[in-house]
């Protein structure tokens, strides 16, 4: 007679288990790394992100979503913040070749 647990394919479990368990033993490294580097930036003063994006966009600079990365996150265009274009990889590709700067991440 043969069991039910011939016929479940548990190659990749032991694979989750030790995930779960590297993250639980050193998952308390990145609250830690997380925690110095909060500190570091409150006392370098840097403005938060919410603060430099409203900063760039009032010196000029354009915000640029990517097309294919929106529709694939299924992000609805009107939740991202005010002022942010969306482009096709296209229409980057144009700008790009005629722009003196660019910043690409």
């Amino acid at each position: 007679m043969q069991t039910a647990a011939k016929f479940i394919d548990t190659s990749d479990l032991w694979m989750k288990g030790r995930s779960w368990a590297i993250s639980k033993k050193w998952g308390w490294m990145a609250s830690i790394a997380t925690g110095m580097m909060k500190r570091k930036i409150d006392k370098a003063n840097i403005p938060s992100l919410a603060d430099l994006q409203e900063m760039a966009q009032i010196e000029g600079v354009e915000l640029v979503a990517c097309k294919m990365t929106v529709d694939m996150m299924e992000i609805d265009e009107k939740k991202l913040i005010a002022g942010v274009v969306v482009w096709t990889a296209e229409d980057f590709i144009k700008y790009a070749r005629e722009c003196k700067i660019c910043l690409f991440t």
